[in-house]
């Protein structure tokens, strides 16, 4: 079981344990951020040991928010850092090029 699933089912399942989940949108923000430079389980005890006074649930609707932030705004190529809530906080906002386009007709 990887670390993704521990958390979640310690998180989100009547355990209820605090424990920050980390998945790919979310660890993009966070290093982005210049919060870590680890990984998954790096990030997720990183953030758990930041915020000693939030329940399981405010890890989860964090989160959630920090997954929709990478999935709608803070994409893999080419985020939207000018509609983005956190660029002025961003060391990364506006640094991250748009991948080239290739042009694949022969020719």
């Amino acid at each position: 079981m990887g670390r993704k699933v521990s958390a979640s089912t310690l998180n989100a399942s009547t355990l209820a344990r605090p424990v920050f989940i980390v998945d790919s949108h979310v660890l993009r923000i966070l290093q982005r951020l210049r919060f870590t430079a680890g990984d998954g389980r790096a990030a997720s005890e990183q953030v758990t040991g930041a915020v000693p006074g939030w329940s399981a649930d405010d890890l989860l609707f964090f989160h959630d928010d920090m997954k929709r932030l990478g999935q709608t705004h803070c994409h893999v190529t080419a985020p939207d850092c000018a509609s983005c809530a956190l660029a002025p906080h961003c060391p990364s906002a506006g640094r991250i090029a748009a991948p080239l386009a290739l042009d694949l007709r022969s020719g």
